[in-house]
């Protein structure tokens, strides 16, 4: 079984007790096809998953995976802090086997030895390792309750 290194950008607002939490999450994922499904893994963050019978199925899938794991982080703190300190710690959660399976596949991607799906070349190649989260709590009469970015959220690790 193949699988293949991506990037996943997450941009959100979470509304907490007290406040509302503006986040960018930029996270490692791995893609597998299995019996005629696309699989996505999380690495970092990593105990998640989603699928879908396309790949664009399971990149919704995912990122709905992703905000609802934050709702259910958020209703469980008690206030922004909680929620900023909980969300930092699921985000920097790896999963180490699938991190050195997400590394292999980004050697054998740049030494030729595995060529992505056809259907990953719409995707931006990059690098670098940009594993990031950043959060910052605001009062909750300020802004609209969704941001909608207009970074792709999803990038091909090359």
């Amino acid at each position: 079984m193949l699988s293949y290194p991506l990037y996943f950008t997450f941009k959100g607002v979470i509304p907490c007790k007290d406040s509302k939490a503006l986040l960018v999450a930029k996270a490692r994922v791995l893609m597998t096809i299995e019996d005629d499904e696309v699989w996505l893994y999380g690495v970092q963050p990593g105990g998640m998953a989603a699928f879908g019978k396309s790949r664009q199925e399971a990149f919704v899938n995912f990122r709905v995976a992703f905000a609802n794991i934050l709702v259910d982080i958020e209703s469980e703190a008690a206030n922004g802090e909680e929620f900023d300190q909980a969300a930092r710690r699921f985000f920097h959660d790896i999963d180490k086997q699938d991190a050195k399976v997400w590394e292999e596949s980004r050697e054998g991607i740049r030494s030729g030895k595995i060529n992505p799906p056809n259907d990953l070349d719409n995707l931006e190649k990059i690098k670098d390792d940009p594993e990031t989260i950043n959060i910052i709590l605001v009062p909750p009469q300020a802004g609209e309750n969704n941001i909608v970015g207009n970074e792709v959220p999803w990038k091909q690790a090359a």
